[in-house]
């Protein structure tokens, strides 16, 4: 899906802040930092999905399922403007009313 023209890619901004927030944290646990990540992801075609009113006015009425804020925010994304979320968190599986693609 990813690879197909026909389809668009969106990469939440809350995606991009944890991948800040990480490097900044441990640089050997995540090699890249929210600059880069940014770089790869406009030079891929990706578009970049920023944080509306309604997305976080959607996220703090999740079921408590998880507990990572910035994966609650592109739940709520995916939910709010519904788009299929990629995920390998099992406990994102859990959540009603996502369209997920598991990896």
């Amino acid at each position: 899906m990813i690879a197909s023209p026909a389809n668009d890619i969106w990469v939440s901004s809350a995606a991009i802040w944890e991948i800040g927030i990480k490097n900044a944290k441990n640089p050997a646990g995540m090699p890249i930092n929210a600059a880069n990540a940014m770089t790869f992801f406009t030079a891929a075609g990706y578009k970049l999905l920023s944080i509306s009113g309604a997305h976080a006015i959607a996220a703090p009425g999740l079921p408590a399922i998880h507990n990572d804020p910035f994966d609650r925010m592109m739940i709520a994304q995916a939910q709010v403007e519904n788009y299929h979320l990629v995920t390998r968190d099992a406990l994102i599986l859990q959540y009603p009313n996502v369209k997920l693609i598991q990896v």
